[in-house]
């Protein structure tokens, strides 16, 4: 190997091995058609519990809280990337 990233190593377990850390919270709709359904509390109303729960880097708006102990941040893309072929 010649230095630099490499998107493949060797490791117990493979490529399940990686975690990734992602925080979604789903579509709103989605919520939506769960009370729908009759799935009680998992109604979009209840998105202030996600802005309880989050603290989001670039701070406080109307859908994103600060605070909470589920830090956020939005990746923003690098410049120089280019788009996949």
């Amino acid at each position: 190997m010649t230095g630099g990233l490499s998107a493949a190593r060797k490791t117990l377990g493979g490529s399940s091995s990686i975690n990734g850390m992602l925080y979604v919270r789903g579509n709103h709709r989605d919520y939506d058609e769960w009370r729908q359904r009759g799935c009680i509390g998992w109604d979009w109303d209840r998105s202030a519990y996600f802005k309880k729960a989050e603290n989001q880097a670039r701070g406080a708006d109307d859908f994103h809280g600060t605070g909470g102990r589920c830090m956020s941040r939005t990746r923003r893309p690098r410049a120089n990337c280019r788009p996949p072929c």
